[in-house]
């Protein structure tokens, strides 16, 4: 084995190592994201469930059989059954170009249907509670977080990938330093 060759592979591990460490604080950078997406997300579900809870309790009739003054159903006589539809959204996979992460992966994205997200609205009136239109804000900030979630969780799963290919390199260069000529 020459100096040369020793010193060449001593680089090359270097760099391999570099590049590794690099890769491995970008992971640990995106788990910390996806932790902070995901708690964001329950406190941002839990926040529009209690909206909604709130709109229900303050739906109920004002003098009726029961405890509090009424039922904590809604009835027909709160909603217009032909208008409940639930809201809804679709989420797509789009291209995305390798000079956000230096590499290729899969980007989602929101899409929005317009014509279907104000009928859930309707079932409480005209003009619904102030609770009911938060609780809605609540829920649709959750559906960006949801997709920003996924983001991160394919950016996580790619550099996984890199760093297992990485160390499976470095494993080939040190058993072939190992075995000598």
């Amino acid at each position: 084995l020459l100096f040369s060759d020793i010193e060449m592979s001593i680089s090359t591990g270097y760099e391999l190592d570099n590049r590794l460490d690099g890769l491995l604080v970008l992971y640990m950078q995106s788990v910390s994201q996806y932790l902070a997406l995901a708690s964001s997300l329950e406190a941002r579900l839990a926040s529009g469930r209690l909206g909604i809870s709130k709109t229900r309790c303050s739906a109920l009739p004002a003098a009726g059989s029961g405890i509090g003054g009424g039922s904590a159903c809604l009835g027909q006589l709160q909603y217009c059954e032909a208008d409940m539809s639930a809201a809804s959204a679709t989420i797509e996979v789009v291209d995305d170009d390798k000079a956000e992460w230096g590499f290729e992966c899969d980007k989602f994205a929101l899409s929005h249907n317009p014509e279907s997200g104000n009928r859930a609205l309707r079932w409480f009136a005209a003009l619904p509670p102030p609770s009911l239109r938060a609780a809605r804000r609540e829920f649709e900030s959750a559906l960006s977080l949801t997709v920003a979630l996924a983001n991160e969780k394919a950016r996580m799963q790619q550099l996984d990938s890199e760093i297992a290919t990485i160390k499976t390199n470095n494993a080939i260069a040190a058993k072939k330093a190992d075995a000598g000529p």
